[in-house]
Parts: structure tokens; sequence; C-alpha cells
């Protein structure tokens, strides 16, 4: 927040800001569930001096810092749900679909922009059989508005197997992320005076990751007798 000056290189310098607003917002959510297993919701939100990064260019120098964006208004309804499709093959999933509205003073420009977004991912575990068990994850979003910013659209498949060893008492997971290399992060700077610009990155985002695990002690098959209240349980639900 501090009005420091940090170089990115001889062309982006990173600032703070002192002259930073609070920021208000108003939420509202409608859910509805079905059975645990599927959720879907719908909400609106509008806020009111958020803080988001913003650009400017003076003599060719680009300055980044937070700024207040005056209003943004937020339209979204998502789905998520759990189903077994058969004994050995599970999916996982979550979708979304909003509309971003941001209006505001920036320096000497009027920052009116808006776009509708989509984002989602889906979890596919399988159950091999033998203690095996595979998972193929994929996710994906859309372009997105966000404030000055267009961020581009990605994806990333990662996939897992995990053996059970040790009489079930230990597993060993492989899990392989971004294997097809396609995470990454680009995009474009709106409202710049009488400039166009945009950012091209390639992230570090390919991993392999080997895990192990072991459980120990024994299940207590005991069950727990019951001297609380109803309150007593909700409070102790509250706390968690």
């Amino acid at each position: 927040m501090n009005p420091f000056i940090l170089p990115l290189d001889k062309f982006t310098f990173y600032s703070g800001n002192p002259d930073l607003l609070p920021t208000y917002s108003n939420n509202f959510s409608l859910t509805y569930s079905y059975k645990n297993n599927f959720n879907t919701s719908l909400n609106y939100s509008k806020t009111l001096d958020g803080i988001n990064e913003t650009l400017e260019i003076k003599e060719g120098i680009y300055y980044s810092r937070p700024g207040n964006i005056a209003t943004n208004h937020t339209l979204s309804i998502s789905v998520d749900g759990a189903f077994n499709i058969s004994k050995w093959l599970g999916v996982n999933s979550y979708f979304e679909v909003g509309h971003q509205i941001f209006r505001s003073p920036l320096y000497t420009e009027i920052l009116n922009t808006s776009g509708t977004y989509c984002a989602g991912n889906i979890n596919t575990s399988f159950q091999l059989g033998k203690g095996w068990i595979a998972d193929l994850r994929g996710d994906y979003q859309s372009d997105v508005v966000y404030a000055q910013l267009l961020i581009k659209s990605f994806g990333t498949i990662n996939i897992g197997v995990q053996k059970k060893i040790l009489k079930d008492k230990g597993s060993l997971k492989l899990n392989l992320n971004d294997i097809f290399y396609t995470r990454r992060a680009d995009g474009i700077i709106n409202n710049l005076k009488n400039t166009d610009a945009d950012w091209n990155s390639r992230l570090d985002t390919r991993s392999a990751t080997i895990a192990f695990s072991y459980r120990f002690g024994k299940a207590d098959s005991k069950k727990t007798r019951y001297t609380g209240s109803g309150s007593d349980t909700e409070q102790k639900r509250v706390k968690s």
C-alpha cells in the first residue's frame, strides 16, 4: 500500500497506493440442493471501490498499482454435482457462467468494460480393483474481464494413479499436472492512453509428484454415548 517503486524491468514498475479507499460489497445468493449430490446457485454482487490492479503509462513507462474501481456488477449461475455412474466410476463436476461489468474513472481514461465468462472442472475417479485407483481431472476458464485487464482462456489436464498397500493402511500416489502444458497466462491491457498492450507468459506448471501416506492405529468401532443437547451440538458445528 505504501508508495514504493519496485522495478520489474526498464519499462515496467510496480507501485503502492496510499490513497486507496475501503471496499463495500452487497452480495445475494439463492441456492438449491437436491439430495446433497446436485447443487445450483444464482449469485449477484455489487461492489463499490473494489481494489484491482490498474496500469498507467507515462513517457513509455508502465506503472502498475492497486486502485479503486468505482462499481463492479457480477451476475453468475453455478452448478455442481457428484455422481457414481457405476461401482468403478465416479464423477465430480463444477460449472459456472457469469457476466461482469466494471465502470470507473481511470487516470486520464474512463473504464467501461464488461464480458461474459464460463469456467468449470470435471474430476473422474476410476476404481480399477486390487487397490488401484486412477483420477483424471480437467479444468477450463474462458476469457474473463477483470477491470482493466482481459485474461485469456486456458485449460489444464491432470492425472493421478494411486495404489493401496500394507493391508490398505498405506497408499502410494503418482500425480502428473498440466500434462499438455496448456496453463498459460496471457492477456490484454485496456484503457491505456494512445497505447495497445498485452502480455504473454509461460508458467512452470508441469510437475510430477509421488506421495506416500500411512494410517496408524486401529479403527474405533465403539459407539459414542450421546450426552449433549441439541444446542451443544449446534455450537460445536458452528465452531467447526
